[in-house]
């Protein structure tokens, strides 16, 4: 299989593990893979697991992932305080009528 037909093959969802040995030392295609799915890095040769463009690109896809699980937890940690503002707006206004009627 060459190159460029295996390229195709990867961006359409080709499963790394069954590349050649060749395919899977190309440093090219090692990265094209992990951005791709990062646990393709336990498929590429054992150069290629240690070459530091290879480690330096999966590096950035899981501080890419980290980021984006930050922002959801950002995002989460906002609506638990608007909620939780929400509550205590409406316990003081129950309080506030509880007195009215009281008096």
């Amino acid at each position: 299989m060459t190159k460029g037909l295996f390229w195709l093959q990867l961006k359409n969802g080709y499963n790394f593990q069954f590349a050649s040995k060749e395919l899977q030392n190309d440093k090219d295609i090692v990265i094209a893979a992990v951005k791709q799915n990062i646990e393709f890095i336990t498929y590429a040769s054992n150069n290629m697991q240690n070459d530091f463009d290879v480690f330096k690109n999966w590096f950035i896809y899981l501080r890419g992932l980290a980021n984006l699980i930050i922002k959801d937890y950002i995002i989460i940690l906002i609506i638990i305080i608007i909620y939780s503002l929400l509550f205590v707006i409406i316990a003081i206004n129950l309080i506030l009528k509880l007195t009215l009627v009281i008096i």
